[in-house]
């Protein structure tokens, strides 16, 4: 049994030890770990397809909960060191002078602008979400006869101003990326709106993919990216988080953010490191646990440089009730608190729980954003970026 998972071999070096049992031990361990992924991904498959069921989404959701928790209870045995190819956290060079940004609503953005004015000692750059793609490459602006008086609210605090993108259905936007005249136009486009205005640069949040889409995907940001800093402007991209985990295989999106090619060529990797639990699920949980941060952030480090890193981190909370979801702002919270609502930390993923009679909310104050914070400074990135301004606990803002 023992030849079978391994050779006679003995392999050294700086992760495996020297001796032929322990190596063998290794690739057993290795081989244990593929065939439980596989099982799973027959398991999950034949469900979904035997039994057609209606919350696919739900079923992934916690398949990942499940996939990460057990990484999580597994991450300080000395096995999972031997076995892991991503680099050690004591072997990162920690950032102590971290970089922070925010995105500010576009239906919120007077809130939002206000907290640049008040904190921009603290602030970095801000990305108000003002654009959207149309079918023709063209964008729709959102509040247009704003632009000028915030861009300059903006400078005036020494605050960079890189305004987000958001795009229409994958289908939509498939046509124009793989139609070279349209994809020009579309990056003319973003060009003009930036000069025209005055901006730093543009912020992409192209959420909804085709998976096909891959390759021209990656050619559009490599195309948009050289054109911005021919003009010295940046490029910054948001992107949907993911790490190994094999659920993440099943979301077409993220097949088609490939990660080593997109951040090659853009000035910041911006990781929303949120919705781990959305609204979209039935059940209550955490948003943005740190277990899974470590481990989105541990996928992050082999395909990215670390100075360009940014991890999102959620500013906003969910409540889930009988009659649905919610999202709701740390100044919600703190009614519900005042109306009687007892709130908590949960432990293992450092998050704040919020319960009432009717329901339960997962939320974010000061204390558990220093927490993520550290995990940023931890992993030697960039920095961390805030979803969203305005509504949040002022404490945040003297950290």
């Amino acid at each position: 049994m023992t030849m079978f998972f391994c050779s006679e071999t003995t392999k050294t070096n700086n992760n495996l030890l020297a001796s032929p049992i322990h190596y063998c031990t290794i690739q057993i361990m290795k081989k244990i770990i593929a065939i439980f992924t596989f099982l799973i991904i027959i398991l999950l498959g034949g469900y979904i397809f035997f039994f057609q069921i209606e919350e696919t989404q739900n079923v992934l959701n916690k398949t990942q909960h499940f996939i990460s928790q057990t990484k999580e209870a597994i991450k300080e045995t000395p096995i999972q060191d031997l076995i892991s190819d991503k680099p050690k956290v004591e072997e990162l060079i920690k950032n102590e002078n971290l970089y922070t940004a925010g995105w500010i609503p576009y239906w919120d953005e007077n809130r939002g602008f206000e907290i640049v004015s008040q904190n921009s000692k603290q602030l970095n750059s801000v990305s108000p979400t003002w654009f959207y793609v149309n079918v023709d490459g063209t964008l729709t602006e959102r509040n247009p006869g704003l632009f000028a008086g915030k861009v300059a609210i903006a400078h005036k605090n020494n605050v960079t101003i890189i305004p987000t993108i958001s795009n229409p259905s994958s289908t939509k936007l498939s046509v124009i990326l793989n139609d070279t005249g349209l994809r020009t136009k579309h990056i003319n486009e973003i060009i003009t709106k930036v000069e025209t205005y005055n901006f730093d640069g543009i912020d992409i949040d192209y959420e909804n993919l085709e998976a096909a889409d891959r390759s021209v995907f990656s050619t559009f940001i490599e195309e948009l990216a050289y054109a911005l800093h021919a003009k010295g402007k940046v490029l910054t991209i948001a992107v949907l988080p993911k790490s190994d985990n094999i659920v993440y295989q099943f979301s077409p999106s993220r097949q088609a953010q490939d990660w080593g090619r997109i951040g090659a060529v853009v000035d910041e990797f911006r990781i929303m490191g949120y919705d781990w639990t959305h609204n979209s699920t039935t059940d209550a949980g955490a948003i943005s646990p740190t277990y899974w941060l470590e481990e989105i952030l541990g996928y992050a480090l082999s395909k990215v440089e670390k100075e360009k890193i940014v991890l999102g981190l959620p500013l906003y909370g969910y409540y889930w009730k009988t009659s649905g979801v919610s999202a709701l702002t740390w100044e919600d919270v703190e009614e519900m608190r005042n109306n009687g609502a007892t709130t908590s930390l949960d432990t293992a993923s450092q998050e704040n729980v919020l319960t009432t009679n009717i329901g339960t909310a997962w939320y974010q104050n000061a204390e558990s954003i220093e927490i993520r914070r550290d995990i940023a400074r931890k992993f030697g990135i960039k920095g961390v970026i805030y979803w969203r301004l305005g509504g949040e606990d002022h404490g945040i803002w003297e950290l």
